[in-house]
């Protein structure tokens, strides 16, 4: 149950760290997205660049995550329960992070996609 409430809180810092991270990247860049708004660019493609970025980020960290997960149940294979090789759990952990994650960035995603051009454009 100690286990399970770490991995949970784990789980919502890297999301909370993500969203963070995609919000931020939104607020820095809201001219430039104001601009491909105002020649064109629809919502939805702008919504699919700022995922984009944030599937990146995500597919760039999961490989290094996975990676030090087998390293670290191999180094507490006696505290941990589980197999260093277990499948099932590695991919349980894998499709649990890529939920987190596209959530994470689907919120930023949407907010930089409801941006309107002028009042983005006029802040100065």
């Amino acid at each position: 149950m100690l286990l399970a409430s770490f991995a949970a809180a784990a789980l919502l810092v890297t999301a909370l760290g993500l969203f963070g991270l995609m919000a931020f990247q939104v607020a820095r860049h809201s001219k430039e997205l104001g601009i491909r708004m105002a020649v064109g660019a629809t919502p939805r493609s702008i919504a699919g660049l700022v995922l984009s970025e944030g599937f990146v980020l995500l597919l760039a960290g999961l490989p290094c995550g996975a990676a030090l997960s087998l390293v670290l149940l191999r180094v507490f294979r006696h505290t941990i329960p589980l197999p260093a090789s277990d499948p099932v759990a590695q991919v349980g952990a894998v499709v649990t992070l890529c939920l987190a994650g596209m959530l994470a960035c689907w919120m930023p995603a949407q907010r930089a996609a409801r941006l309107d051009p002028l009042m983005v454009l006029r802040e100065e």
